[in-house]
Order: structure tokens, then C-alpha cells, then sequence
């Protein structure tokens, strides 16, 4: 039943926040507008039994599992219904936005998305709310659509493409002849829970301690168009504190990262690519729990004797694609590359692990309110990283369990309806 009630009181408050709206939008110039997505996936999963089997893959009665098709019919946690309003003279704005969700066991969801304001003057605009902004923003992400309800995929996101996330943040931006430089200040850690034993392998060895920030996120970016070609290059840093540690151990977590989107378009052909690299990514812009991989290595740091050792990674993307009309069909390819050289001391069989993506689809604009994206996707999750489960014995029936840790297909259509 709360579920309902937390719906109903996402209504009224988009209602509440829409009434002095209305009226100021009578003044001369001013506007309102209600905007809304409505994106439903249907499709399959298809796990590889590595995925499926628990550490000594067995199951419950003792037999090895098999792979498993399982079929999703969701309403995508991107769907979303909010409002946006501006002044009459165009200098001041705000936009609010909620997530609308439904997926397996009825667990429909409102979540917040959007809530901030913004003030123009000149060149110059200050932005302050709970926003995303121009670093790691999503305009060279590839479009796969499939799985964020029912699979935690999209654009894919840890799989090879970086984003920065909508976090509390102020943000100052101005705008030259030859680019757009922007600069927030956002709230550090924004999307995890930041506690002793958070997001640090060996936590043991830091004893009683508290974790806090003494500066805010601090997140660079430059926007510039050339012709048919962008690029965003930016720069993210954020540190994490501990505060009580014993004296001759390290006390602080740097966790900083670079980034370089860019796009290209000409005669209807396109392409979107991005690398980036930087150290503890899941400490700060992995936009899932640190637990989507199960047992497979994060991009956090692994606290050992009494020093902190960063975790290292490359991430790349690449989509091609080409425009007839109103179709597009399209090609992605993700990789992601990280290492730590304490990660054998913590339980892993390697200091390096990799993981990668492809993604076909047609997306198809039928009118320019109802979108179709017909779509296949494999994820490929590497080797099998813990020691423990390589350990134990899993012989079952004369044969072993594989030590890849096993991949994942999604094939199915997106439908989305625009206002």
C-alpha cells in the first residue's frame, strides 16, 4: 500500500509545485510546460550458467544449474512525468521531474530525477538543484535501450561509457565564441552510502573510524562544435576522509577521473565514442550498486597494511550508425579494463580484469511523440575473479564448472512515448 501512497504524493506535490506556475505563465512571455516519457521494454534474458549457479554451482538439491531464458515485460525506470517553467524575460527557470517505474512482483516506484533552478545573465548562467550537468553527460552514450528495469543496462553504463550522475550540486557556466566552459561544485558520493566499511576492500584494518568530506566534488568540463563534430573533455575529484585511523596509516581516499566524449555526423552517418580513465570510478560515477557484478573485483580502493591502493581503470565505448528517414539502425561496443595490485591479497586470482559489450538495433522514430527500438545486447563478464570459488571443488556429474564467470544476452523491443 505504500507504494501507492508515495505515487500519490509524487502527484500532488508536481501538482502543488505546477499551481504558481500557471499563474505566473499568464504574464506576458513567461511559459509552463508538463513533459512526460512513457518507455515499456519487452523481452528476454539469457543468463549462462555461470550466472546462474551459486558458489559451488549447485543447486538446492545438489544438481548443476543450467543457463536460463527468463522473459521481461517493464516499465523502464526511465520513464518519467514533470514540468518545466521559465520567465518572461528568459533569464530564470526551474525543472522538476520524477521517475515512474514497474517491474517483476509489482514494485512500482516514483524516484526523484530533477529538482533545481537556474539564472541567465550575458554569457554567464548559474545552475543550483539536484541536476546532472556538462560533465559526463550522456550526448555520446550509445542507445541501448534494453534492461534497466529487469537487467541494471543502459547506454552502457559500467560497461564501457561514463556518467556523472544527477546529484545535488551548484554549478557555473559560461559561454564563449569558441565553447561552453562549465564547473560544479556537487555533492561528493552523491549515490552511495559513505560509512567505515564503505566502498574499501579490507576495511578491517581501519579500526573505528568516521568517514566524511572536507570539499565538495569538484567536476571540469568544455564543451566545443566544430561543423558535424563535439567534444566534451572534462575532469572529475572527490575525496573521502576517515577520520580516527591510527597514526602511520593512510587516512584519505582520492578518487578522480578523465574523461573525453565526442560525436560526429555527416550525411546521415554517425559516430559516438568516449574513453576515459581514473582511479575508484565506483566510488563516485558507478550509477549502480557496487554489487551489480556479484563476485567480480569494483573500482574501489583495497586498503592493505595500513596504505590505501587505488584501483585503476580504462573504460571505452564506440557506436556507429546510419540515418535513412526516420530509422536508424546502429552498432555499439563497450570495454571496461581495471586493476589493483592488492587485489590478490584481498581474495582475487588476478590484479587485472575485463569485461566488454556489443549491442545491434534499429530504432525506428514512427512520428515524433512514439518511438520503437527493436534490440540485441551480449555482456560478456570476464574471467572469474575469486579465489574462493576457484578453490572449492565443483565437480558435478564428472564435469566443473567453467571459469569464465559467464555472460548475458538481452533481445527484445523498447516502446517510448514522448510529450
Amino acid at each position: 500500500m505504500r507504494k501507492y501512497f508515495a505515487i500519490l504524493a509524487a502527484v500532488v506535490a508536481l501538482v502543488a509545485m505546477s499551481a504558481p506556475a500557471w499563474a505566473q505563465a499568464e504574464a506576458p512571455g513567461s511559459s509552463f510546460t508538463v513533459i512526460g516519457r512513457l518507455w515499456t521494454d519487452f523481452g528476454y534474458q539469457h543468463k549462462s550458467e555461470e550466472l546462474a549457479t551459486n558458489q559451488y554451482g549447485l543447486t538446492m538439491k545438489g544438481k548443476k544449474r543450467d543457463s536460463y531464458t527468463t522473459n521481461f515485460v517493464n516499465v523502464n525506470a526511465n520513464s518519467y512525468w514533470g514540468a518545466k517553467w521559465t520567465s518572461g524575460d528568459k533569464s530564470t527557470g526551474a525543472h522538476a521531474e520524477f521517475a515512474i517505474l514497474s517491474k517483476e512482483s509489482q514494485t512500482e516506484q516514483v524516484l526523484l530525477r530533477y529538482a533545481y533552478g537556474w539564472w541567465k545573465m550575458g554569457n554567464c548562467k548559474l545552475t543550483a538543484g539536484h541536476t546532472d550537468g556538462l560533465f559526463g553527460s550522456l550526448f555520446a552514450a550509445p542507445g541501448s535501450l534494453l534492461g534497466t528495469s529487469n537487467s541494471s543496462k543502459i547506454l552502457f553504463l559500467r560497461w564501457g561509457y561514463l556518467y556523472s550522475g544527477r546529484l545535488p550540486q551548484v554549478r557555473f557556466e559560461y559561454t564563449s565564441p569558441v565553447g561552453l566552459f562549465s564547473i560544479a561544485l556537487a555533492q561528493a558520493d552523491a549515490e552511495q552510502i559513505v560509512g567505515t566499511e564503505s566502498l574499501l576492500y579490507g576495511t578491517s584494518q581501519i579500526g573505528s573510524s568516521q568517514a566524511y568530506f572536507s570539499w565538495p566534488r569538484v567536476d571540469l568540463a568544455y564543451a566545443l562544435r566544430l561543423g558535424g563534430f563535439m567534444a566534451i573533455p572534462g575532469f572529475s575529484i572527490s575525496q573521502v576522509r576517515y577520520d580516527g585511523v591510527s597514526s602511520g596509516r593512510d587516512d584519505s581516499v582520492i578518487n578522480w577521473v578523465a574523461q573525453l566524449p565526442m560525436t560526429y555526423e555527416i550525411a546521415g552517418f554517425g559516430v559516438k565514442a568516449q574513453i576515459y580513465y581514473g582511479q575508484n570510478i565506483d566510488c563516485e560515477w558507478g550509477q549502480t550498486s557496487t554489487g551489480t557484478l556479484g563476485g567480480q573485483p569494483q573500482s574501489i580502493p583495497v586498503w592493505y597494511g595500513g596504505k590505501v591502493e587505488d584501483t585503476k581503470q580504462l573504460g571505452a565505448t564506440i557506436e556507429l550508425s546510419y540515418t535513412i528517414d526516420n530509422i536508424k539502425p546502429l552498432i555499439a561496443f563497450g570495454y571496461v579494463d581495471s586493476s589493483n595490485d592488492n587485489w590478490k591479497k584481498v581474495g582475487y586470482t588476478d590484479d587485472n580484469y575485463q569485461r566488454w559489450a556489443l549491442m545491434g538495433a534499429v530504432n525506428y522514430k514512427i512520428n515524433q511523440y512514439f518511438t520503437v527500438q527493436p534490440e540485441v545486447a551480449y555482456y560478456n563478464y570476464g574471467d572469474r575473479m575469486s579465489s574462493t570459488l576457484n578453490n572449492v571443488s565443483r565437480l558435478v556429474n564428472g564435469s566443473s564448472l567453467s571459469n569464465d564467470y559467464g555472460s548475458e544476452w538481452l533481445f527484445g523491443v523498447a516502446f517510448l512515448f514522448v510529450f
